[in-house]
């Protein structure tokens, strides 16, 4: 059952990308910003949720004092020690290192292995998944591109409401979130471009979407300050 996947109606080059990330764990490169995205498929993800108070919830992770990522517990698997969940953040690779790279997948870790995890909000289950599950839509034709692959994932019985969420996170959330995130802050390491700077701006994003994700007081970003900006410039020499 988890190697099962659904047939996503798709014809342009986009979704094309979106159907290539969604079938398999591999690099696709953004049609539109040209970065690379390694998304993991939503079958890596549990078949029920496992702890429906942790389910849902936000967290803050700091790796280093320079890497920083949003994880959010789906299935509300993560304990006391141990942080589970869909990891999202930007990393930079190449000879250099900076090449902006999107990567969205599941991680399994102890806590101890991050400087900090700070829980910050929750996020309800999208009511819109419910809708299309209860819904019966017979005529494809009737629907534009996106709500036909939209439909097409959110009825597919092979997949739990888990990994239909993480669909829903992957795939129409983040898929222009991350576009607007280097449209307006670049895509080179910088002062204004980093993983602290992302995490906070999908933060904020999600605060727009009726609920409170507030920034930790302790965890500072890069290029807020101008003690940030001089630290950030010492690490780039």
């Amino acid at each position: 059952m988890g190697n099962s996947t659904c047939k996503i109606s798709s014809s342009s080059s986009s979704k094309k990308n979106l159907r290539s990330s969604w079938d398999t764990n591999i690099v696709v490169v953004d049609p539109i910003t040209l970065i690379k995205k390694h998304i993991h498929r939503p079958n890596d993800f549990p078949q029920s949720i496992v702890n429906r108070k942790e389910s849902g919830k936000i967290y803050i992770l700091r790796k280093s004092q320079q890497m920083a990522m949003v994880v959010v517990d789906l299935a509300g698997e993560s304990t006391d020690s141990t942080i589970v969940g869909a990891q999202i953040q930007i990393v930079f690779t190449g000879k250099e290192g900076l090449e902006l790279m999107y990567v969205q997948n599941r991680i399994i870790s102890d806590k101890k292995n991050f400087i900090s995890v700070d829980e910050v909000s929750r996020l309800e289950y999208p009511s819109e998944i419910i809708d299309y599950e209860e819904t019966e839509i017979e005529d494809h034709l009737l629907l534009n591109e996106k709500e036909r692959m939209k439909k097409d994932i959110y009825q597919c019985k092979h997949l739990s409401r888990v990994q239909k969420w993480y669909y829903h996170i992957a795939a129409i959330q983040l898929e222009g979130w991350v576009t607007e995130f280097v449209i307006s802050h670049g895509k080179e390491n910088s002062s204004t471009c980093n993983s602290q700077t992302f995490t906070q701006f999908i933060c904020n994003k999600l605060s727009r979407n009726n609920i409170n994700c507030n920034w930790p007081a302790t965890v500072p970003v890069f290029g807020n300050q101008s003690l940030s900006r001089i630290l950030y410039l010492e690490m780039d020499e």
